[in-house]
């Protein structure tokens, strides 16, 4: 018999193939949680520089709580590239990022509200991605690629896990986790294309060794 973990462990890797991004699978894995189903208890434990080791979506409220911390930071590293790349590409890239995932905070808040008044949507999260301050030119442009690509890889993931355990309570949550599954796949797609023709970069999760 088939352990529950084991379920879970399926699910995550499947994820990591559909992205085409197998060689890293090793490094994904989910852990059993022992906090309640509605827990907004992330577990991000990034194991030096933001290493991804850990992460687990146990209910349609987890999901919406622990995306709105790791859309912000997502948000909050895209500034830093918007006002110090010299790359218009990334510019761009950093200008979509802040767009959309400031409109999706937003939603979900807005869900939150709604659908689980009076509930703490704080979560003990663990930042993903280096800091970017003391950085610059290429060496700017590269972390940012690699950090951002596993940081997509961990929103991908958690809306996997969300639309396979079967754990959406309100229909519309369901069109939306898709579509940041879908854009984010793309989305990390163009940044390993930029990584090698920019920098040569065939690993993108480079930056988790250094």
């Amino acid at each position: 018999m088939v352990s529950p973990m084991k379920n879970k462990a399926i699910i995550v890797l499947g994820a990591v193939a559909a992205l085409g991004l197998a060689a890293t699978s090793t490094l994904l894995m989910t852990r059993p949680s022992g906090n309640s189903p509605d827990s907004a208890s992330a577990q991000f434990s990034p194991n030096g520089m933001g290493k991804m080791d850990h992460m687990q979506v146990s209910s349609e409220f987890n999901y919406l709580a622990q995306m709105i911390p790791h859309h912000q930071e997502a948000i909050d590293t895209a500034q830093v590239i918007l006002t110090r790349t010299s790359r218009p590409e990334m510019r761009q890239f950093a200008q979509k990022i802040i767009q959309v995932q400031t409109a999706e905070i937003a939603q979900m808040k807005n869900w939150l509200n709604e659908w689980y008044p009076g509930r703490n949507i704080s979560v003990s999260y663990v930042p993903m991605m280096r800091d970017l301050s003391q950085l610059q030119g290429d060496a700017l442009d590269q972390t940012f690629l690699q950090d951002m690509i596993k940081h997509h890889m961990g929103a991908v993931m958690m809306s996997q896990m969300l639309l396979n355990h079967n754990l959406v309570k309100h229909q519309a949550v369901r069109p939306f986790a898709e579509n940041i599954a879908t854009s984010q796949r793309r989305e990390i797609q163009q940044m390993q294309t930029w990584l090698m023709a920019w920098f040569g970069d065939r690993n993108p999760m480079g930056g988790m060794h250094h």
